[in-house]
This record gives C-alpha cells, structure tokens and sequence, in this order.
C-alpha cells in the first residue's frame, strides 16, 4: 500500500471557540446584555460582530487558517427562546467556521429543534461517538470526521461528544459510546488514508481532552469546551489566560512518543478567541508554536454589516423580555455558589410553585393530592435582583431549559435514594448541579458519611390530611412527585427515578 505524506512543512493559523450560548450581543464582565454607559467606559465584550471582525482580520493575515468550535452554540440567552437554533445557525454560517462539535446543550430544546438548527448549519458538524440508529432524525445531520485542505495540505478533523449528555440533556434514544475509544477509531482510520495532521473538537471535562492527548496517537491538537468553563468569568487578561489551572496550551508529550500534543479551551460567550500560530513537518508533527486567547473587547470594531443585523434580529428578543410576570420586595438568590450546596430562596419558590401548578384540594381527604417538588441545582441558571418587577427576562434567564413541570408517582426507598444521589458528590469548590431544592420535604444529611449513606432523615408534608404536617417518609408507601421533565427521565444520574416511576403525567412547560 501507497501512502501519501507531506512533502513539506506548513504553518497554520488555528482558531476556536467553545460555550457561545446564543450570546449574539456585546456584554458586560457578568455576561448580561452592554448597557450604553458600559460600552462608552470600554468595558463590553465579544458579541457576534466582533467577532466577524476579528476572522475576517485573521484570514487576511494569514489565508492558512483553520476556526472551529468545539460545542455549546444553543440555549443561553433569551435569543434561544425566541428563535431556538435559527439565529445561532445564521450567525454561525456569517462567520464562517471550519467544523463544530455536537455538545450536551445542543439537546436542551429536543431532537426536533437540534435536527433543524442542523439543517441550516452550512459547514460541516462532527462527532464520532454519537449512534443515532434508533433516532432517524439525526441520521445523515452530522459525520464523525471530515477533511479540510488549508495551504495544500489535508488536516483532518474528529468531533466527540460527551459520553454523559444522556444524563445532562433530553437525547431520546441517542447513544453516546466511550469518548476515547469512539476518536481512536475514527483518527486511525484518518491515519490510515494518508493523513498525518489531526484536530479534535469537543465537550466534556477538561481531564477528557488531557486523557485524548495522552492516549490516542496521532492527534496533534484538541480544542474543548465544558461545564467549568462557565465558572472563569472576569475581566481579560490577554498575558495570562488560564483555564483550570493550565497554561494555554496545555502541552502534552505522550509517554513512550515523540509527538507534542497541543490542549486549548477558552472562555464563554465569545469572550475570547483562541489563537495560535503551528508548524508541522512533512510527518506532520508539531515543531513549532505560539499564541494565546485574544480578547474580543472595545480594541475590536463591531462589522457595521453584521451589528445592524444584530440589531434587527434582537427586536423581537426585546418584546419577549419585557412580558410582565410579577414583582418581588427580596433579592431571589440563584447564584451556583448557593443553590448548589443548601437551600436557597429561589429554588425554594420554584419548587413552592411547581406543587402550587398541581396541587388540588381534595375536601375531606386533605389538603392536597400532591406536596413534594424536586428540582436539580444546576437548571438554575441565574438570581433574580430586588427590583421590584419580575419580567419574562429574568425568568428566562434563570430557567432557560425546555422543561415541563411533570408528575410521577415514587415509592419512599426511591425519595431516599434521590435524596443520597443529591448530596453523593456535594463539593463546595466544583458545585455539581444535581445537588436537589426541593418542596415539601425536610431532609438531614450528615456530608461525614460516606456517599450514598448521607441521609440522616426524611419527612414528608403529609397529603391525605386537613392540616399540613411533616411526618417521617415512608419507604414503602407511594408519593406523588412534581418535577421537571428532565428530572422525570433519568437526568444527572437519576436513574432511581425514571426506572421507578409510575403514573408520568407530562405537564405544561415550566416557563
């Protein structure tokens, strides 16, 4: 067999991004939408027009360039809500990228809403380790690699997806194989056609794209994006980005081999775009590098062409959000750094409220049919600020998950079981988002225990009484339980639940 290799070297200029979230506007150091004093005082960031302005620079320097994103593109943003995955796909396409991934927030709204955001995309999508034999509607959307010619040589480039999205989003039927095992086989193949240059794109946690670099030969560059990402907000600093503890890049020297391994990731919301300058031999390896995430901020004109789009496409976003729904006199704390290790407020009047949708009087027999509520952490993505008026913005921004408020009936060993699974990995530093509020229950947990023997107790506001009470949960009575949709099927490891569940009632949409 015959097989081609470059016959010399070549310096390319790679691009990516990662976790836009239909963050199309500028914005300020807290992710929320410029406000004209903010913008006058430089201190707005990335936006959609920034960033056409910045590839459409980096392409005129140097025509050698690959940009890609490695996942995240939906939900976010009350755009999402408004255009689902139209307007991401529209702006997305604009700026021209090489190859994306499919990561665990592309699921949020659904198959249906990911197979038509696909539809539009104009450039290819890849993941590897995604099965989609028993969802047609994915078939044919995305490939697990495709191939690129910049300068006259061929890279090729692998997408995964996390091996959890299953337990992170709304999959269906989708399978999710081992993320190593699933690039191994896709770049050897790579590999066997002749190409010696290869990208990895995708989400999950940083150690994944350490553990690619380290354990499948033949990859030169690994681009990511993750959940943590979402926790490295401040101001810039372009001479010293890092990223959970590590350089940009991350340099990896696989045991036993003479490869360089190159690991990048960079902040949310186009805040950043990762930039460096890489040279392969005729082998196609790495000789030489340099760069480091260049900010998008005031330094960047906004393209006039792009921001007027923008601007046209963000007006119906502005009706939506000024839809009234209520006031508050107190500060609703949603902050991750609270509602994921102890109660707090606004998770409470979420699930307050999600028993208040079901619950109904049953006269003589008790108060109501249904007092138990369960809500994960991590579907609380924002505070609500004591401004008096509540508006159909701060509760998108706070709930921006495609959930219906469902019903099911669990036995009290299952609650119990919930109830572990919630404080299982509780850690006030990485801030796990399946930590529960909950309604309707007074739980102690004793965090000295080993995981799954946390809980010291359980009681339950009582139905089948005219005056309600607390009283301790039975283990083998049946409780009706009030939850969002993801919740009721398994995600975040709930698995107690939705291979429990008895009586699924599918409920209106939380918002």
């Amino acid at each position: 067999m015959i097989v081609a290799r470059s016959v010399s070297s070549i310096e390319i200029t790679f691009l990516h991004t990662n976790d836009f979230h239909a963050h199309f506007e500028q914005f300020n150091i807290e992710g929320d939408t410029c406000t004209r004093e903010e913008a006058e005082n430089r201190e707005c960031y990335g936006g959609v027009a920034r960033m056409v302005t910045k590839v459409k620079e980096m392409r005129k320097e140097n025509p050698s360039t690959i940009l890609v994103d490695a996942g995240d593109q939906l939900q976010g943003s009350n755009w999402f809500y408004q255009y689902e995955g139209s307007a991401t796909a529209y702006f997305l396409n604009k700026i021209g990228f090489d190859a994306m991934a499919i990561s665990n927030h592309e699921f949020d709204g659904g198959l249906g809403i990911l197979a038509s955001y696909l539809n539009k995309i104009t450039f290819p999508v890849v993941s590897c380790n995604i099965v989609t034999t028993q969802e047609p509607i994915l078939q044919g959307l995305f490939t697990k690699s495709t191939t690129l010619r910049v300068g006259g040589e061929r890279f090729g480039i692998v997408g995964y997806t996390t091996s959890r999205a299953n337990l992170l989003s709304t999959t269906g039927n989708l399978v999710f194989e081992d993320e190593i095992d699933a690039i191994r086989r896709e770049v050897n193949k790579l590999l066997a056609s002749g190409l010696n240059k290869i990208i990895v794109i995708g989400t999950a946690d940083y150690t994944i794209n350490l553990r690619i670099a380290n354990e499948v030969h033949g990859v030169d560059i690994v681009a990511g994006a993750d959940p943590f990402t979402l926790r490295t907000r401040g101001k810039p600093n372009p001479t010293d980005e890092q990223l959970h503890g590590h350089n940009y890049p991350t340099v990896i020297r696989p045991e036993g081999s003479s490869e360089t391994v190159l690991v990048v990731q960079v902040q949310i919301y186009f805040m950043y775009i990762g930039y460096l300058k890489v040279t392969f031999d005729e082998e196609g390896r790495i000789t030489h590098y340099s760069g480091k995430p260049i900010p998008l901020d005031w330094r960047i004109q906004q393209d006039p062409e792009t921001l007027k789009e923008i601007e046209e496409w963000a007006k119906p976003v502005r009706k939506l959000e000024e839809i009234y729904i209520g006031e508050t006199y107190s500060r609703l704390e949603g902050e991750s750094a609270v509602c994921r290790v102890r109660e707090c407020n606004l998770g409470n009047l979420i699930a307050d409220s999600m028993v208040s949708a079901h619950a109904t009087g049953q006269g003589e027999q008790g108060w109501s049919d249904v007092s138990i509520a369960l809500m994960v952490s991590g579907g609380i993505r924002d505070s609500i600020e004591q401004e008096g008026l509540i508006t159909k913005s701060n509760i998108l921004r706070v709930l921006p998950y495609a959930n219906t408020v469902d019903m099911v009936e669990l036995k009290g060993r299952h609650i119990l079981e919930a109830m572990e699974r919630s404080v299982e990995k509780f850690d006030t530093l990485l801030l796990p988002g399946f930590f529960l509020q909950h309604s309707g229950l007074i739980v102690t947990y004793d965090l000295r225990s080993p995981p799954r023997s946390r809980v010291q107790s359980v009681q339950v506001l009582c139905t089948e009484c005219t005056i309600p009470k607390y009283e301790p949960l039975d283990l083998s009575k049946s409780y009706k339980v009030v939850l969002p949709s993801y919740l009721a099927n398994g995600g975040d490891g709930y698995a107690m639940i939705s291979d429990n569940k008895e009586n699924h009632i599918i409920g209106k949409f939380l918002l």
